[in-house]
């Protein structure tokens, strides 16, 4: 990646519309790639939770009318419905596959307070 690093910690997140075996290997990589930069001193993913005033938002009330009158969502259900719908993989593998971004985290470079697990 021919970009200027300026920050210390990337963040990546696993399901987005559309999400596949495909993306998520992309992903991965560019993980993998980022951990060798020695700028990069942390590492996040996650998988993406929706919330009721985001645009995807927007969409799950329009796909779940259930949702359409709450203001405040569960969040662990919605996020099981968005990828159920949305995405071609199941919740359990994202969470597996951002686990596995995440153990790569290089937070023995931490430059600032923090805990790091063991």
């Amino acid at each position: 990646y021919n970009v200027p690093i300026y920050w210390t910690t990337v963040f990546g997140g696993y399901g987005r519309m559309k999400e596949y075996e495909k993306t998520i290997t992309k992903t991965e990589k560019f993980a993998r790639d980022m951990v060798k930069i020695p700028k990069v001193t942390q590492l996040y993913c996650a998988v993406l939770n929706i919330f009721p005033g985001s645009a995807d938002g927007a969409e799950m009330r329009e796909v779940f009318p259930h949702l359409k009158s709450d203001d405040i969502w569960d969040v662990m259900e919605t996020q099981r419905l968005w990828i159920d719908r949305f995405c071609s993989v199941s919740p359990e593998y994202l969470q597996e596959r951002a686990k596995e971004i995440n153990d790569l985290n290089p937070s023995s470079r931490k430059r600032y307070f923090g805990i790091k697990k063991p």
